[in-house]
This record gives structure tokens, C-alpha cells and sequence, in this order.
């Protein structure tokens, strides 16, 4: 069965598998890489899983599928089934924020919602407004496609989410009101990726190419160039200064975001590549499809050099 998303949460120390047409998830300890199957308990999903989220403060996992519905596991207790609430349309992706104890999540209906996962208030507390065709485009409110990806920046008190129509959306956290619209993609966007490190925004998805974005520029800063296939997942790795993308033909590249140049390309030995995450601590790259494949990355241990070995060329 193809991996379709990986997930890797670092507080959990757990790496999440969700395959094409199951109704369970797969659970590995992300040091071992030993494997655990979560049977599809009753009043769990009655679909295939689609995403997850984990809900640190909560020590929940929270999972959407097909069925129109989130479900809640409890990590405490060996992801033992715990909550579920229905939702009006598929939802593609969710997000947890912390600061105002809330899940948000996007899907089919082009709305985010906000979900309070309390065991003793589960339920809806916030959404956006939904497309209205009869409004014109210099009046749309959010997305009129598909919602495909959500990120939530703290430091920026900001929700970003992605659609098929093409669109970057900012939310306020609190209210889900919105603040700013980034145009500049010619197809759908499917990934996104936040850089703490250096304030900036990628975005990838039908097209070719990477599009990066300073979240107070109304236009993109700049474009990596380089797949010949849609991409999959954009992942910045902490710390490095690099960034990896992968697109669906098995490609993936490394950029050094200082320069922004390609620093690395190899092939996955895959038909087609679902997803990509990272496990920082054992500083590895895990790329899905057919199978999941583990790829070690190393990085200089002093950041006053510019490599561990000495240098055999220099260029000006």
C-alpha cells in the first residue's frame, strides 16, 4: 500500500503514516523505525485517513478522514480512541495552535474551521466565510478551491492556508479574519513551508517551481527553479540554512536559502513520491510512496567553518 503523508511530531517523538485507502494509521517510534498498526476501533473512522495533527498540551492526536469526521486518540494511553466530531465537508488538513487552544482545519468546503478538542467541550468555535459566487473577485473573501495546506505562525499571530484556486491566504489567529492575499501562482498550491530562522514563506505545488515569499511583500521574493514535475512537500530543516523538495516523479533537491542555489539532487528509486518529512534528532529524511525510504543528512558541527574537511577549491 503507497504512503500517502508522513508526519513527524517532535514532542511525541512519533512518526505517523497514513497509507492510500486505510482506515487505520501506521505509528513508528522515529529512532527505532519499529512499526505499530492502530486497528480502527468502533465510533472511530469509518474512511480513509487523510491527516493528523498532534495536540501537545492535550496529548491527543487528532485525525481527519473521508467520513466527514476528526477523531481524537489519546498518546497516553497507546493512541487508545477517545472523541470524534462530524464536519460538514472532507477536511484535507489541520493544524494545532497553542496560543489560542485551537485546531484548525481546511478541506473541500474552502473554509477553515476552528475545532475546540476539549474532551469536555468538543466542538466548532470559529470559520471563515464561505465563497460566494455572486460576489466578484475584488470582493472575495478566502478561498474559492480546495484548501490543501494550513500553517500556523505564532510570532506573526497568523494562520496561512493554500487552495487549488491558486491562492496564499493570512488569518488573524484569533478571529480568522483575513488579512492578506498573495497572488503569483499560475496553478494550484498543494505545500508550505515556514523558515523561523530567516522570516520567510515557501510555496509549492502543480507547478514546477518553489515560490518564496516575505509575509509584509505583496509579491514573491523569488522562484527556485529545478523539478520538471509538480511537487509533493517543501521542508525546511531547522538550524541547517537548507531547504528539501520533492516532486512526484521521485526528484529531490537540496537548496543552501542563503544563496539560493542547489547544493544536492538525487533520485528516489520510487514510481511516484507522496511525501517527504524530516526526524531532526537522528537527522534523517524520510521519503513515501510504494515504500518509505530513510536518507541520513550531515551537517558542519562548527558553524564558524565552512565544512568539517578541508576545502579542495575555492571560487570567487
Amino acid at each position: 500500500t503507497e504512503v500517502k503523508k508522513l508526519y513527524y511530531f517532535d514532542k511525541l517523538d512519533k512518526l505517523i503514516s497514513l497509507e492510500r485507502d486505510s482506515r487505520k494509521f501506521k505509528y513508528f517510534d522515529a529512532k527505532k523505525c519499529t512499526t505499530k498498526w492502530k486497528s480502527n476501533e468502533s465510533g472511530a473512522h469509518q474512511g480513509t485517513v487523510i491527516c493528523a495533527e498532534y495536540i501537545p498540551s492535550m496529548e491527543l492526536l487528532a485525525t481527519t478522514a473521508n467520513d466527514n469526521s476528526i477523531s481524537f486518540w489519546s498518546t497516553e494511553e497507546g493512541f487508545a480512541f477517545k472523541n470524534r466530531i462530524s464536519t460538514p465537508e472532507i477536511q484535507l488538513c489541520a493544524r494545532w495552535s497553542e496560543k489560542v487552544k485551537s485546531l484548525f482545519t481546511g478541506g473541500c468546503d474552502s473554509v477553515i474551521h476552528a475545532y475546540d478538542p476539549s474532551p469536555d467541550n468538543c466542538k466548532e468555535v470559529n470559520r471563515t466565510e464561505a465563497y460566494n459566487v455572486l460576489v466578484g473577485d475584488e470582493k472575495r473573501s478566502g478561498h474559492s478551491g480546495e484548501i490543501m495546506d494550513i500553517l500556523v505562525i505564532p510570532e506573526l499571530d497568523k494562520l496561512v492556508s493554500c487552495g487549488m484556486d491558486k491562492f496564499i491566504c493570512f488569518w488573524s489567529l484569533d478571529r480568522l479574519e483575513l488579512k492578506k492575499k498573495l497572488e503569483g501562482h499560475k496553478k494550484g498550491v498543494y505545500t508550505l513551508e515556514w523558515a523561523e530562522e530567516i522570516a520567510s514563506l515557501f510555496s509549492g505545488g502543480i507547478e514546477h517551481d518553489v515560490y518564496i515569499w516575505n509575509p509584509f511583500v505583496a509579491d514573491k521574493i523569488f522562484m527556485l527553479k529545478g523539478h520538471n514535475h509538480s511537487l509533493v512537500k517543501i521542508k525546511y530543516l531547522t538550524g541547517t540554512n537548507q531547504l528539501i523538495t520533492a516532486d512526484i516523479s521521485g526528484r529531490v533537491r537540496v537548496w543552501d536559502v542563503r544563496t539560493f542555489t542547489t547544493i544536492q539532487t538525487f533520485n528516489v528509486p520510487l514510481n511516484e513520491v507522496h511525501s517527504l518529512e524530516d526526524i531532526p534528532p537522528p537527522k534523517k529524511n524520510l521519503v513515501g510512496g510504494k515504500r518509505l525510504l530513510f536518507y541520513d543528512y550531515d551537517e558542519p558541527t562548527d558553524t564558524n567553518l565552512t565544512d568539517d574537511e578541508s576545502c579542495l577549491c575555492i571560487l570567487y
